[in-house]
This record gives structure tokens, C-alpha cells and sequence, in this order.
């Protein structure tokens, strides 16, 4: 035997050890995993069982989605998607610090189980060398793995959906998230660990959501969002139990005495004013409730509303259509993601609401007949039409019978009527009319368009909620052009009728020009958006905020 054989042989035995070796140490690391793992099993179905009968009790433990986390473990046969090699996956950290930088979302940490998380990230033992203290640990482990499941459903639901409930204008269709459709992107981002860019691709694409979002970081950046105490504006029994607690977690009212008389009611108050800075009369204003009401925290939660009110739009926006947004009292045309118009215009005050919806410019008629609803004729034109029978000469009205016949206002006897009328009250064509030279129309329940105005000395406003719920637009003439030369384009036309446009306008006749292919318009009541990396807020003077912090919100 020559010496390279001997060489080569003991190459071999050597290199046949070390695969022994190797072999016994996998296996013994395989039995072992299978022993967490097994541990790992049960607590997670342990942990299932008693959260199902927790969240029956509405307790603070209790998951937000119980059912579809439980499916999606079921679809892992039980085991964790959080850990491995007994400790925390990339994964899981990236979850940790998305939730604890999701007020960025528009969102609250709290939502996202990120108390309890903390905790049990703090008390895990991850020493692999001291195995009866991990196994102690097991079902710390599962229950933050159950916990960071149930977040991501719920984030995805949030970030996609929103928080509010559907309502008769949302135009994206209930989504019904599938514990599949969940395993399978947990498995594909367990590998990529890319989480955020998951979460970038479940936002609306709406600009106006991006500007809002963009705008959000300087807001948070200087805001204090110190949890403070919301204290309602149109119901009286809320506010005043709102602002007893708020006077009882101030100091200012004893926490141990029940109902306070009106006499201790107003020194506390007073308390409260002083505090503030401001004249001490005890009475609970509008003025004082603004006050303290315009803290960053309500600050935040209507950003947050915003935001999710985006969520209710169809996942793809038209390419061009009309947006109004009735808190702010201006109109945009979008035209591919950019603005093409800008125009202030007048929304309806708080006694009668611009309401928000969805529909279609389908024709513009110029020098139109106003026909006032019955709401405005009961509530406005009938106690002064009683008074006076000239009123409705000097605002440009004639009367008419069922028939169609003129009627003379001064051969009725108003006084017997005090709410409806056997008559059609129109007001005619002309540059008294209210609704100006032009109005667009589309189809919708509430009697409501797009118009000029005769008042045209309103949009010098910066209040401008001054409407019976029509929107004036200021710039009518431009978005009159900008509709039919759009619809030309789509229609491939050569011929332009904005000829025939500047003639009806100069001649002031009543015409209808169809518009064969209806520009969207979406309405929507936003008491904020984001400009230039700046949040504006809008004073929530329908009260729709409001509400939805009550019905949504109240918990943070």
C-alpha cells in the first residue's frame, strides 16, 4: 500500500466522522425542535380556547379577529409564525416596530395588543442552556405569537378598510379577508421579512390620502398626544357627563361625591377656566368646549377619520373626475392623479347639510328654473311670502297652479296655510335666479347640484357654509369648458360645442347640453386634508366627527 492510498484513506475516515458527527448533532437538534415545538402546539390551542371564552366576556385580552386568527393557525397545523431558533424571527421585530410607529398610519399602538407585546418580548428567557427555564417560557412564546397574529389581521383590516362601518356611499365593496389568503402572505413575508411595503400596497391610492399621510409627520412630530377627554357639542346629556369626569380627573370635583348641584357644577367650572386662562363666568360655553376640544389627541382622531374615510372609495379612482369636499368648501377637478381645477365653492350650513354622495355630471344647463323643495318653501318662503305676497315678484318667482296656470300671490289667502302648498313656486331664468347662469347636473336623492349664484359676493367668505345644501362654485365657468371638452375628447369629436356654450351664456337662453359620456362627482364631508406637508383642519360644523368618535373612537 503506497502512501497516497494510506493519505487517502484516512481522508475518508475523517471526513466520514465529521458527517457522523454532523448527522447525530442534526438529529439530536431536530428531536429537540420537535419537542418546543410540540409545547409550542398546545399552548397556542391552549391560549385559542381561553381567548374565544375571554372575548365572549368582552375582556381586555380578547382578540379582534378570534375566528379568522384561529383558522389561519389551523392552516399552520399550530405552528408559531413569530419565532425561530428560539427567538424572535426578523419578521416579528418588524411587526413590533411597525406597530409602535403606527401612529404614522393614522393608527393607535393600542389597537395592535403593543402593551402586552412589550411585555412578553421583555419576560421571554431566550438562554438555549438552561432548558427547564425555557420550557417554562413556552407559553410566553405562544401567546405573543397568537397576539402578533392577531395584530397583523387586524392592521391589515384597518390599513385596507378602515375602522368605520359601511355605509350607503361606499363605493368599495365589503372585503371579506380569507385565512388562506393570511397564511399564504405570512409564509411569503417570512422569508422576504419586507412587512411595510405589504402594508404600503393595501392603502388607498387616492392623492388626496397620500397628501393627508405625507402631511401627517410634521403634525406628529410638534403634537402632544396625551390622551384628552372628549367633550360632545350637540348632545347635552353626553356633554354633561363628559364634563363632570373631565372636572373630576382635573381635580376641580371631588371623584367620591355623586351628581353635583348646579352651585358646585359652576365653581368648578370656574376652576376649569382659570386654568385656562380664560374670564370665569362657570358656564360651559360653546366657546369653552371648542377649547378644550382643540388639543392634538381630537386633533389626531380626525386625521384618523380621514384617513379611513378614503378607505370607503373604490380601490381604482376614475381617471378624471369632480371632488367636493363640504368641510372645506372647495372643489377640485382631478384629471389622472393631478389637479386640474381649483375653485372655492359654497356647501350647505349646519341646518341643511351638503350631503355627500356619488354620481355623474350628465348634462349642463345654462340660465336654469329653480324649483325650491318643499324643506325651503315650509321653513323660508311661505312665512314670508304670509307676510308679504310681494316677496316672491322681487326674488324673480311666479306661482303656479297644478295645471301649469300663473297664479297672483295676492288672490291667496296665505294664513291657512302653515306648512305645504296646493302650488309649484318656480323661480324663472335670469340673473336674479339663485342658481345663476349654469347648473350641472346630476341624478341624486336629495334635490342637490353643482351651480353658479347670484350671490357671487359669498366667496370672499372664508366661512362659507352658507347654502340650502347645493354647492356654488365660483370658477363655473371654467369646469362648465373643461366638461365638454373632456367629453368631446371621448367622444373623439371634432366639432366643439363650446361655441354654442358662449352664445346661450351671452343670450341668456335656457338650454340643456347632454353630456354623453357623465363625469363622476364624489361629495365628501373631510374636516381635514394635507397641503404642502402641512394638516388643515376644518371646524366640524355637521357634527359628523362628532359622532364618529363617539360610536368609534370613545375606547381611546
Amino acid at each position: 500500500m503506497n502512501y497516497n492510498t494510506v493519505c487517502l484513506r484516512f481522508f475518508v475516515f475523517i471526513l466520514f466522522g465529521v458527517m457522523l458527527i454532523i448527522f447525530s448533532s442534526c438529529r439530536r437538534h431536530t428531536e429537540f425542535e420537535k419537542k418546543v415545538r410540540e409545547q409550542l402546539v398546545k399552548n397556542i390551542r391552549d391560549f385559542q380556547h381561553s381567548v374565544k371564552n375571554k372575548s365572549e366576556q368582552k375582556t381586555k385580552d380578547a382578540l379582534s379577529f378570534y375566528a379568522l386568527t384561529d383558522s389561519v393557525y389551523l392552516l399552520n397545523d399550530y405552528f408559531p409564525f413569530w419565532s425561530q431558533n428560539n427567538s424572535n424571527s426578523p419578521l416579528a421585530d418588524s411587526l413590533f416596530h411597525f406597530i409602535r410607529s403606527s401612529y404614522g398610519w393614522g393608527l393607535f399602538p393600542e389597537d395592535y395588543h403593543f402593551a402586552a407585546i412589550s411585555r412578553l418580548r421583555n419576560s421571554i428567557i431566550t438562554d438555549s442552556s438552561d432548558n427547564q427555564r425555557m420550557k417554562s417560557d413556552f407559553s410566553l412564546w405562544s401567546k405573543m405569537d397568537i397576539l402578533l397574529t392577531d395584530a397583523f389581521i387586524t392592521l391589515w383590516h384597518h390599513i385596507k378598510l378602515g375602522r368605520l362601518g359601511r355605509d350607503s356611499i361606499s363605493m368599495k365593496k365589503d372585503s371579506v379577508i380569507q385565512a388562506s389568503e393570511i397564511f399564504s402572505v405570512l409564509r411569503s413575508l417570512k422569508k422576504t421579512g419586507e412587512l411595510t411595503p405589504f402594508f404600503r400596497s393595501l392603502e388607498p391610492s387616492h392623492w388626496g390620502y397620500h397628501e393627508l399621510k405625507n402631511s401627517l409627520k410634521s403634525f406628529l412630530a410638534k403634537a402632544d398626544l396625551t390622551k384628552k377627554r372628549y367633550i360632545p357639542v350637540r348632545d347635552s346629556l353626553l356633554q354633561v357627563r363628559a364634563v363632570e369626569q373631565l372636572l373630576k380627573d382635573s381635580g376641580f370635583l371631588n371623584k367620591k361625591t355623586g351628581k353635583p348641584d348646579s352651585l358646585t357644577m359652576s365653581n368648578a367650572v370656574k376652576q376649569l377656566q382659570r386654568s385656562l386662562g380664560l374670564p370665569q363666568d362657570g358656564k360651559m360655553t360653546r366657546a369653552l368646549v371648542n377649547r378644550l376640544n382643540n388639543n392634538d389627541y381630537q386633533k389626531f382622531l380626525s386625521i384618523a377619520i380621514t384617513l379611513d374615510k378614503y378607505k370607503q372609495l373604490p380601490d381604482t379612482m376614475p381617471p378624471f373626475y369632480l371632488w367636493v369636499n363640504a368641510a372645506s368648501n372647495y372643489m377640485y377637478i382631478i384629471d389622472n392623479d393631478s389637479i386640474n381645477l381649483e375653485s372655492k365653492v359654497i356647501c350647505g350650513k349646519p341646518t341643511s347639510p351638503t350631503p355627500s354622495l356619488n354620481s355623474a355630471i350628465s348634462s349642463i344647463i345654462t340660465y336654469p328654473k329653480w324649483i325650491p323643495p318643499a324643506s325651503i318653501v315650509s321653513r323660508e318662503i311661505l312665512p314670508a311670502v304670509s307676510r308679504n305676497p310681494g316677496y316672491l315678484n322681487r326674488r324673480g318667482f311666479v306661482l303656479l297652479d297644478r295645471k301649469g296656470k300663473r297664479i297672483n300671490p295676492y288672490a291667496v289667502n296665505w294664513k291657512k296655510y302653515s306648512k305645504g302648498i296646493p302650488y309649484r313656486i318656480v323661480q324663472l331664468g335670469g340673473d336674479a335666479n339663485a342658481m345663476g347662469a349654469i347648473k350641472f347636473y346630476f341624478d341624486n336623492d336629495y334635490a342637490v347640484y353643482l351651480h353658479d349664484t347670484n350671490q357671487k359676493y359669498l366667496f370672499s367668505r372664508s366661512k362659507r357654509s352658507l347654502s340650502h345644501g347645493c354647492v356654488r362654485v365660483q370658477e363655473w365657468e371654467k369646469l362648465a369648458y373643461w366638461l365638454i371638452r373632456k367629453d368631446s375628447l371621448m367622444l373623439k369629436s371634432k366639432t366643439s360645442r363650446s361655441d354654442s356654450l358662449q352664445a346661450w351664456l351671452t343670450q341668456k337662453k335656457y338650454k340643456e347640453i347632454k353630456i354623453e359620456n357623465p363625469i363622476p362627482v364624489f361629495i365628501r364631508y373631510l374636516s381635514c386634508e394635507g397641503k404642502k406637508g402641512t394638516v388643515i383642519f376644518y371646524e366640524d360644523l355637521y357634527g359628523e366627527d362628532e359622532k364618529i368618535k363617539i360610536k368609534y373612537f370613545s375606547r381611546n
